[in-house]
This record gives C-alpha cells, sequence and structure tokens, in this order.
C-alpha cells in the first residue's frame, strides 16, 4: 500500500502545528511531546509482540509518526517565530504623550504614497524591520531583531515624487536603512492587535545607508514602478481608471477609492484586484505562447518560466494568493521536466507547506485563509458542478436546432448518430457554450467556497456574484493581456503604451458600468452581523459531505 498525496497529510500537519504554535504556549508543546513519544513506543512495541506485522501497519506507523514530528517542529518554529516578532512592549509608549523614540531599521517592503488629506504633500506608508530602539534616548534591550512595524512617513513634497516617479533619494525606499524619530501609535484600523505604527517624516529621519538588501528585489520593485508610470501614459486625466489598472495588473490597491472597492465588494469580484491565480494563468499564457513561438521543449520550459514567474509575485507584493499560485505554476510547468504529472491538491499542500515555513503568522490572514480555502474548493467542486450543468443542458436540450442543422441533445458533443459533416458555425457555437457552462461552474464552485468566509470576516453576502464573475474574468483577461502589450510594446515606443492604454480605457469603462448595473438588482447582496464560526464549519462540513457521497456513488456505479 502506497499513502495516496503524501504532501497533503503533511500540510494538515503543518497546518495543525502552526496554529498551536500561534494559540498556545511551549508547555503545552512539552505535553503533547510527552503524549505522542508515549504512543510512538507503544505502537513499536504492539508490532513487536506481532509475529508477522503487515506492511500496511508498518506503513501507517512511520507515516504517522513522521507527520507528529512535522506537527511538534511546525508548532516549535511558529511559537519561536512568535516570541522573536514580539513587539508587545511597544505599547507602553503607544499613545503616550511627550514620548518619542529613536529607531533604526531596514524598509521592508514596497512604500505606498498617498495624499495628505489634511493639507498639502505626500505619506509614504510602509514596513520597517526594527534593529534598534531607543525610548527618550534610552536604549532598549527588548528590540525585537525582525520585528516589523508600519511607517507613516510625512513628505512635504510635490506630485512629482510620488511611488510612480522617483524620489531622488530623499524618501525612504526598499532595502534601505534609516535612522527615525516619532511616535508610536496602535493602528485603529487594522484587525491585528499588534500593528503599531511610526508617525514621523522628512525633517525627522536620516538615511544611514542604501542598498542594504538583495539587488534583485529592488530591481523587480523598480520594474513595477516603471510599468505603473507606462501604464498611465495617454490617460492621465482619467485618475480612476488608472488606479483600477494598476490595481489588477500590478496590485497597487492603495490609489483604489472606497467607492470603487465598495462597487466590486458588492458584487463579489473584489477577487480581481488581488494578484492570483488568474493574474499568475495569464501571465504564463503570454510566456509560454513565446516560447512556443521560438520552439523551446516543452520540458524545458519551466526553466525560462520559473524566474519571470518569481519576479512578477515578488514585483507584485508577494502575497499569500500571488505565492501559492506561483508555486502552482511553477510545479505544474516543471512536472514534464521530471517526467511527472502534476497534482493540483499536492501542489497546493506544497504551496501552503512553504508559505507557512517561512511566515507562520500568515496562517490568520485573511488573504491567506481566504485564497486557499477558494483554490481547494475549486478544486473539489468545480468537476461536480460541471458534470451537473451538463446534465442539466442534456435535459433542456439547448442549441438543439441552428439552421437546417441539428446541434446533438449532448449540448457540446455530436451525435454519433448523426452521419454528415458538422458546420463550422456549430462546431464555434458549441465550443462557446462549454466556455459559458465551464465558467459558471466555476463561479460557482468558488461561490460556494467562498460565502462563509466572506460573510464571518466582511459581513456580506453577494448572491450576485454568480452572475457578475462570468462577467468579469473575461473582462479582467483582457484587461491583463492589453495591460502587458502596454508594456511590452510600450517599452520600446511610447506611443504604443499610448495606443494599448485607451483600449484598456473602454474595457475598464464597461466593466465598471456593468458592475454598477448588477449593484443595482434588487437582492444583488445583503449585509449580515455577528456571523457565528460554527456556522462557517457547518457550512463545509456538509459541502464535504455531499462531495463525498457524490465520489462514493460514481464509483459504485462505475
Amino acid at each position: 500500500m502506497i499513502i495516496k498525496r503524501p504532501l497533503a497529510w503533511l500540510a494538515i500537519s503543518v497546518v495543525a502545528g502552526t496554529w498551536l504554535g500561534l494559540s498556545l504556549d511551549v508547555s503545552s508543546l512539552w505535553l503533547l511531546a510527552s503524549c505522542s513519544l508515549f504512543l510512538f513506543l507503544a505502537a513499536v512495541f504492539w508490532l513487536i509482540r506481532k509475529k508477522e506485522p503487515t506492511r500496511k501497519s508498518i506503513q501507517l506507523l512511520f507515516g504517522t509518526s513522521i507527520m507528529v514530528l512535522v506537527l511538534l517542529g511546525f508548532w516549535l518554529s511558529a511559537f519561536w517565530h512568535i516570541q522573536k516578532n514580539d513587539l508587545s512592549f511597544l505599547q507602553e509608549v503607544a499613545d503616550v504623550e511627550n514620548v518619542k523614540v529613536d529607531i533604526i531599521g531596514t524598509v521592508a517592503g514596497d512604500p505606498f504614497i498617498y495624499k495628505n488629506k489634511h493639507g498639502y504633500g505626500w505619506i509614504w506608508n510602509f514596513p520597517l524591520r526594527l534593529e534598534n530602539l531607543q525610548i527618550n534616548n534610552v536604549p532598549d534591550e527588548r528590540t525585537a531583531s525582525s520585528g516589523v512595524i508600519t511607517v507613516k512617513w510625512y513628505g512635504a513634497t510635490t506630485g512629482d515624487e510620488r511611488i510612480y516617479g522617483n524620489s531622488n533619494g530623499t524618501a525612504p525606499e526598499y532595502g534601505e536603512q534609516w535612522k527615525m524619530t516619532g511616535k508610536i501609535r496602535l493602528s485603529k484600523y487594522s484587525k491585528r492587535k499588534d500593528n503599531y505604527i511610526l508617525i514621523t517624516g522628512r525633517r525627522s529621519s536620516i538615511k544611514m545607508s542604501a542598498n542594504v538588501t538583495s539587488g534583485i528585489a529592488r530591481q523587480c520593485l523598480s520594474a513595477r514602478r516603471f510599468a505603473a508610470s507606462k501604464l498611465a501614459v495617454g490617460i492621465d486625466d482619467f485618475p480612476e481608471s488608472v488606479a483600477l489598472l494598476r490595481a489588477i495588473l500590478l496590485g497597487y490597491r492603495n490609489d483604489l477609492k472606497g467607492e470603487m472597492r465598495d462597487l466590486f465588494a458588492s458584487v463579489g469580484t473584489l477577487h480581481i484586484f488581488a494578484i492570483s491565480g488568474l493574474h499568475v494563468g495569464i501571465v504564463c499564457s503570454l510566456i509560454v505562447f513565446v516560447l512556443s513561438i521560438l520552439t523551446i521543449p516543452r520540458t524545458h520550459w519551466v526553466l525560462l518560466l520559473a524566474p519571470l514567474l518569481i519576479a512578477y509575485t515578488f514585483a507584485t507584493g508577494a502575497r499569500p494568493s500571488a505565492i501559492r499560485a506561483c508555486i502552482m505554476a511553477i510545479l505544474y510547468f516543471g512536472a514534464p521536466l521530471v517526467w511527472r504529472k502534476a497534482d493540483s491538491i499536492s501542489t497546493v499542500s506544497l504551496a501552503a507547506i512553504i508559505i507557512l515555513a517561512i511566515s507562520p503568522q500568515q496562517l490568520f490572514q485573511i488573504g491567506f485563509i481566504y485564497s486557499f480555502i477558494v483554490v481547494i474548493g475549486l478544486i473539489i467542486l468545480f468537476p461536480i458542478i460541471y458534470h451537473g450543468l451538463n446534465i442539466i443542458m442534456c435535459r433542456l436540450h439547448i442549441f438543439k436546432r441552428v439552421g437546417e442543422q441539428t446541434v446533438a441533445p449532448l449540448f457540446w458533443k455530436k451525435d454519433e448518430f448523426q452521419i454528415q459533416d458538422e458546420t463550422q458555425l456549430i462546431i464555434k457555437i458549441r465550443k462557446f457554450a462549454h466556455y459559458i457552462v465551464s465558467l459558471l461552474a466555476l463561479s460557482c464552485s468558488a461561490w460556494l467556497a467562498s460565502v462563509p468566509i466572506t460573510a464571518y470576516f466582511f459581513g456580506r453576502i453577494s448572491p450576485i456574484a454568480l452572475v457578475a464573475n462570468i462577467i468579469v474574468i473575461p473582462l479582467a483577461f483582457l484587461v491583463v493581456v492589453t495591460g502587458a502589450l502596454s508594456l511590452i510594446f510600450g517599452s520600446c515606443l511610447n506611443i504604443m503604451s499610448d495606443i494599448f492604454n485607451h483600449a484598456n480605457l473602454l474595457i475598464i469603462y464597461i466593466l465598471v458600468n456593468i458592475m454598477q448595473l448588477l449593484a443595482k438588482i434588487p437582492g444583488a447582496f445583503f449585509e449580515i452581523e455577528n456571523v457565528p464560526l460554527w456556522t462557517v464549519f457547518l457550512w463545509y462540513a456538509v459541502v464535504l459531505v455531499i462531495v463525498y457521497l457524490y465520489n462514493k456513488r460514481n464509483r459504485w456505479h462505475q
């Protein structure tokens, strides 16, 4: 007997160990480790006493032991990570008057900038990794060597120094080391209780050194800013459309106005602004198209595809959804290199293991939870819903006749008793119907997987999302493809960016107006409050039971 999908079982252990490490202290770890050791010794003793231990029992003992060891290891790793990044001591100085802190740290992310609503000038917002801390000129020994806080950096500058331009070294950039003096505040808007903000500005900051971190990372972020500037060529007079375009292609979501966010959230299509499988898939398609033209063997695609996907993922913010999609794409295209076929569940499991190994705290982030639950839901539910829709369409005999020729009752399969050849019109209609049903099955699968966590975290349910996603996904695909053409050809000729950006302007206009029409439909969405956590688990339990019964019924019929 061979254990099926061992990566999936390991991922379960990793998630359980990480959750325990983030929720419980290390004393509980010793208790679990002692119990695990006792059970292991008891199992070994039971096997020794058996005259002929079966191969299945030995494999079961070995597999269980590995899972327990992985669970304990990730428990300890998560607990150590929490202790290393503990910034709770900053609570003593948060919101206390006349207390200033001096911080030396490295800019740990690409800063985004927005206009100061209280007056002129701009505000830089970026994460800072602490290296040294002084409170009222007194060194503090509790500084976490890798703790990260958010910095709100006020710069009395003009719009020319926006993040999409060039700060000429006067404002913090990724990888630079700065010394900053300011006040510590606890964020009022973040869901994290330990999200501290340093309020400082240009006159209270000194750049100590540049180029502290990897040059590759800086080049990726520099390319991202260059791309953002190209996407605005010729359409500067339409700032909302430019912000929408940058959000979809590059993950710059901070320029989106609240009204635009609410519009897409109300119809359940806010996910198009998160760099995820949709964006990575489109980028992969473009790269594969070029590799095919160059007649590069499929087995070697991953050698060129992987570096480009990693650069794109990092440049767009390296969010959990993007990292997950990047890992899955690399494994999928890398399988032919080792003469293997990629497995969806195994690739998702490996992506979760890698992300949690690097950053255990991602387990409690909404982006991580949402991304992985939705993609697992798509893998499990899509085949079932697609098959069900196929049966419904067959019973309804949709597209039964086109002109004088009969389309098969199987909806998009040729009737086996039909003698004459089909015309190109009927073949195209069948392909189009296949595409629409696939989109509908995809939309239903994503909605069923996401509705409980959307209700729990955001207090909103959007039934209209079932229709909206069928429209928004093709339009988002066009936006990404047209934007990519703008970046590729616009890098050579500025006028090409102008042409493709105007084409995108029309697509975005159509997209926004359709979303506005859908949002006005009665019952398109409704707000709910205080969703109990047990209802979320009950929803997924019912879905899993239905999937199990469906698969069991199919096996019985086979």
